[in-house]
C-alpha cells in the first residue's frame, strides 16, 4: 500500500524528508533544557497562528510558532533568536531580530537570545 518511496529507508538520506525533520526536532528537544522541563506559556499571535514559549531556570527560552493558515504570516517575538528547526528548508526566514516569517502551514522552534 502507498508509494514505495515513502519509507524510512528512502527518506533517511533526504534532508527535506519528514523523517529528517523529526530527527532534527528530536535533537533540538534533547539539547534544549526548556523543552525538557520548562514551564509553558501561550503567546498572543495573529489569527491562524498558535505560539507558545517554554522557559526553564538557567536556560534560554524556546519559542514555538505554528501557522495553521494557508497564507504566509509574520509573527513578532518578544526577543530575538535563532531558528532551531523549521518545517520548510526555505523558511522561516528571519526578518529582523524579533520577527519570523512562516510559510503557509509552516512551523518553527526559535531559541531566544539571552537577555
Amino acid at each position: 500500500y502507498g508509494r514505495a518511496d515513502r519509507n524510512v529507508a528512502a527518506q533517511t538520506n533526504d534532508k527535506t524528508s519528514l523523517v529528517s525533520l523529526y530527527r532534527r526536532a528530536i535533537r533540538v528537544r534533547k539539547a534544549e533544557p526548556a523543552l525538557l522541563r520548562g514551564a509553558y506559556r501561550e503567546l498572543r499571535a495573529p489569527e491562524g497562528v498558535f505560539a507558545f514559549v517554554r522557559s526553564a531556570p538557567g536556560a534560554r527560552d524556546v519559542y514555538a510558532v505554528i501557522n495553521t493558515s494557508t497564507e504566509a504570516v509574520s509573527v513578532g517575538l518578544p526577543v530575538g533568536g535563532d531558528v532551531l528547526v523549521a518545517t520548510h528548508d526555505s523558511g522561516p526566514a528571519r526578518l529582523s531580530a524579533d520577527e519570523v516569517m512562516l510559510p503557509p502551514l509552516g512551523a518553527a522552534l526559535i531559541g531566544a537570545n539571552r537577555r
